[in-house]
């Protein structure tokens, strides 16, 4: 849906803590229609669960590249909120 319709955004919040979703979200953000709809969630109170925000934050920048976070965490959300 996000690819299809102009104001579906996701975040990746907790299920990033799946292996799998690594790979999906490196090549999501590899195509251009996808890549400015992919934004940087948490749902802290589930994130707990494994550990604590600072964690996670820490645990996806060691996946993706600093460009690829600074998409996700300033630019994207900046987009959608219409700050940018």
């Amino acid at each position: 849906m996000t690819g299809e319709y102009p104001n579906v955004y996701a975040d990746i919040s907790f299920i990033i803590y799946d292996p799998n979703i690594i790979s999906l979200l490196k090549s999501s953000l590899a195509v251009p229609r996808l890549q400015d709809r992919i934004l940087y969630g948490t749902d802290f109170y589930v994130v707990r669960q494994k550990g604590n925000d600072k964690k996670f934050w820490l645990d996806i920048q060691a996946h993706l590249t600093p460009a690829e976070m600074k998409l996700i965490a300033v630019d994207n959300p900046a987009g959608f909120l219409g700050t940018d």
